[in-house]
C-alpha cells in the first residue's frame, strides 16, 4: 500500500511539467500490465492472475475520449480445487468511452465499455490421471462489459502516466465471470 501511495504522490509531481490536457483530435496508444482477482461467485473457484492491455484513446476534447483496447487475462485456479482445477485465459476486445474527472494536468477519470471476450478454459478431468495431453479445452465467445476508475498523471513529452481499477463481468453461461484488475500503464 505504501508503494502505491508513493507511485500517486511522484505522479502528481511530475504534472507540473505539462498543464495542458489534450486537445480534440489527439490520439495516444496505451499499454497496460497488472493483477486480475476474481470476485463474487467466481473467487471460490479462481485465484489472482495476470492481465495486460493494449490499445487507444481518441480524445473528441480535453475530457471525454473513445478508447479501444484489446486485452489477455490469465487465471488460475483456486488451490483448494487440486489437480481437477481449471486454468483461464480471456482474450477481450472492447470499445467504449473516456471521460476525465479533472480540469488540471493530473487526475481522476472514469471509463466504461463493451466488448466480446473469447474465453478458454482448461481442466483436467477427475478420471484421467494428471499427465501432459490430459487437459481438455472448452472455448466460448461471450460478451461482457468494464467499469473503470483511473488516475492520471503527466510524464512529460506527451506521455501519460495511469492506475486504475476496473470491473470487468463477462456474460457466460450460468454464472457469469466477475474480475476485478488493477493496472499501471502508460499513454504515449
Amino acid at each position: 500500500m505504501r508503494s502505491c501511495a508513493l507511485v500517486l504522490l511522484a505522479s502528481a509531481a511530475l504534472s507540473a511539467q505539462s498543464p495542458e490536457l489534450p486537445q480534440a483530435g489527439v490520439e495516444q496508444m496505451y499499454g497496460a500490465v497488472g493483477a486480475v482477482f476474481p470476485s463474487g461467485a467466481t473467487k471460490d473457484v479462481l485465484d489472482a492472475g495476470l492481465t495486460v492491455g493494449f490499445g487507444g484513446v481518441h480524445w473528441l476534447g480535453p475530457r471525454l475520449g473513445v478508447q479501444a483496447e484489446l486485452g489477455y487475462d490469465r487465471i488460475d485456479p483456486a488451490p483448494s480445487l487440486g489437480d481437477g482445477a481449471q486454468v483461464g485465459q480471456i482474450f477481450g476486445l472492447t470499445v467504449g468511452l473516456a471521460c476525465r474527472l479533472h480540469r488540471g494536468p493530473s487526475g481522476l477519470y472514469l471509463a466504461g465499455a463493451g466488448g466480446v471476450h473469447k474465453v478458454r478454459m482448461s481442466t483436467v478431468p477427475d478420471t484421467l490421471p494428471v499427465v501432459p495431453g490430459t487437459f481438455q479445452t472448452v472455448s466460448s465467445t461471450r460478451g461482457g462489459v468494464t467499469g473503470t476508475l483511473g488516475f492520471e498523471a503527466p510524464l512529460g513529452g506527451g506521455r501519460t502516466f495511469f492506475v486504475e481499477a476496473r470491473w470487468q463481468r463477462i456474460y457466460t453461461r450460468g454464472q457469469a465471470l466477475d474480475l476485478v484488475p488493477l493496472v499501471v500503464g502508460t499513454r504515449f
